[in-house]
């Protein structure tokens, strides 16, 4: 992933595009779903809520001085 594609994506998303909204969930899927287990078990409802969020999240997103979108998700991506 480079940073043309998610630059793009993202503003699609932030549009509402259901395809990019999507594609922006399977990206951040990992760590939405690391951040759903509790004790080591998997939780849907927070799931749900966590992509919920993170499509409000993208919509309300303002780019400030972030010249490189894949160095600035870089430490979420891999987590």
């Amino acid at each position: 992933m480079n940073d043309t594609f998610l630059r793009e994506t993202f503003n699609l998303a932030k549009e509402g595009n259901k395809d990019a909204i999507v594609a922006m969930l399977k990206i951040f899927k990992p760590i939405l779903y690391k951040n759903s287990c509790i004790n080591g078990h998997f939780n849907e409802d927070y799931f749900q809520e966590l992509c919920i969020r993170l499509i409000y999240c993208i919509k309300n997103f303002k780019f400030t001085n972030i010249p490189d979108l894949t160095e600035y998700f870089r430490d979420f991506l891999s987590a």
